[in-house]
């Protein structure tokens, strides 16, 4: 059996880290009920590690970054390295949890161990506990994680039994080799690729020529102060709102749940950086992903199957209604041009962007976007995603909100996911400080925005 290297994409998350940009996930979870200590919780994941194989796999390098990591089998997997705990000084308001989670999240896992880690938190006021995960984008994206959640801490599914099996172990001889070969299949099929790349852009033009609307280039983003942050520094904020406030909006405006929050928070941000004259003449832009999983996918623990669309998020509007209509406009476009073409192909040219290109490419990058500053390709990053089903548990403890957020990029300093799960939808934003000192506010903004959309009542006067 040959090691089986990670995807080009996922490698790209991994290739894109530096100190000052870490590519990690976090969630933070909020616990009810009886009290959890270390060794309980330590117990529980130590009984789920073989439902989710990477929790005891380490991403080896190929020799001359000729090819994807690897993922294979820590040999001195040590989960107390994994599972640890903190606890907040007085008062343990939410405050000082955002702090803890925001200065864990800008820290990069230790890629000499499996890219993830587990935070007990006591001293909450009221006596409360809060557990933060972390995990590596590499390792997972919404679905994925979503889809460990449940096989951590929900009912053990029967259809996960056999996930223990391990992928081989290989040595770096083994790894150039396997490396090679799978660089010389994706080669071969070079040809078709671009053949395939040309038909899908010739596709994504005639339907361009046609459209009603314009989707948003890069061209069309303008500067703003949201694409300040190019340090290690962050901040984090959580809400949770009801899922009928967004129903209700998407009823009354005649949209989608996506649609909704796209408006929530471009009117949330036109309230943040509006009363500062930060707010640009044009409208912001949001980069958002969009799962390539068949709809029915429910049982993948790892990988990102993603790719993303920009859209606009029409803060030069001030009817939230108006503003939720043009964005859902632009929006519908936006994912028909993409299925016009083949979504896949930006992951199958990944495949050749092996660590030899990749991380020098990306350095580049970084440094022309600290040396110009004003060139974003998008201004905000807002994601929507399923959260976890079911009654999540540590123990008898049981785990109720659930506060996910995916990492910020240099020049892309704002992060906004919101995370739906049974009545209730759960917003986290993850920001650099210089791009959004009080993300709390932006959250203020965006449920008044929810239920402005909901009522359908007019903005408020500038």
């Amino acid at each position: 059996m040959r090691p089986v290297p990670i995807t080009g994409v996922d490698g790209g998350f991994l290739y894109a880290e530096s100190a000052s940009q870490p590519s990690t996930v976090l969630a933070v979870f909020s616990l009810d009920g009886p009290p959890v200590t270390l060794p309980a919780l330590t117990a529980h994941v130590a009984g789920r590690l073989h439902l989710v194989p990477w929790l005891r796999q380490v991403l080896r390098t190929v020799p001359f970054g000729i090819g994807h990591p690897v993922a294979e089998a820590d040999d001195v997997f040590d989960l107390g390295h994994h599972v640890r705990e903190v606890t907040l000084p007085v008062p343990g308001g939410a405050a000082q949890l955002d702090e803890l989670a925001a200065s864990l999240a800008a820290r990069r896992l230790d890629r000499r161990h499996p890219l993830w880690r587990l935070v007990l938190v006591h001293g909450l006021d009221g006596g409360r506990q809060a557990v933060i995960l972390l995990v590596h984008h590499a390792l997972v994206d919404g679905v994925a994680l979503r889809t460990v959640l449940e096989r951590l801490f929900g009912p053990v599914p029967p259809t996960a039994t056999d996930a223990h099996e391990e992928p081989a172990r290989s040595t770096a001889a083994t790894r150039v080799v396997a490396a090679l070969a799978a660089l010389a299949r994706v080669i071969a099929g070079l040809p078709r690729l671009i053949v395939d790349t040309s038909r899908a852009l010739r596709a994504i033009d005639r339907r361009r020529a046609t459209a009603a609307v314009a989707v948003p280039g890069r061209d069309d983003t303008p500067p703003c102060a949201v694409n300040r942050g190019f340090d290690a520094r962050r901040v984090t904020s959580r809400a949770t709102v009801e899922r009928a406030r967004f129903t209700d909006a998407r009823d009354a405006t005649g949209t989608s749940l996506n649609d909704v929050l796209l408006a929530a928070v471009g009117g949330g941000l036109r309230r943040v950086l509006g009363p500062d004259g930060l707010l640009p003449d044009r409208p912001l832009t949001a980069s958002i992903p969009v799962s390539l999983d068949p709809p029915d996918t429910h049982s993948r623990v790892a990988g990102n199957r993603v790719t993303t669309v920009t859209t606009t998020l029409a803060t030069d509007e001030p009817d939230p209604a108006a503003r939720c209509r043009r964005i859902s406009e632009v929006t519908t476009e936006a994912l028909a041009q993409l299925r016009a073409g083949d979504p896949s192909l930006p992951a199958r040219w990944l495949e050749l962007a092996v660590p030899a290109i990749a991380e020098p490419a990306m350095r580049m990058w970084a440094r022309r976007r600290r040396a110009q500053p004003d060139r974003a390709d998008y201004n905000v990053l807002v994601s929507n995603v399923r959260g976890p089903a079911g009654d999540l548990r540590i123990g008898p403890a049981r785990i109720g909100a659930v506060h996910q957020s995916g990492p910020t990029f240099d020049g892309a300093g704002v992060n906004i996911t919101a995370t739906s799960v049974g009545d209730r939808v759960d917003l986290a934003v993850l920001a650099h400080p210089d791009a959004l000192p009080h993300p709390a506010a932006l959250l203020d903004g965006v449920r008044a925005e929810l239920d402005r959309l909901a009522a359908g009542t007019p903005p408020p006067a500038p």
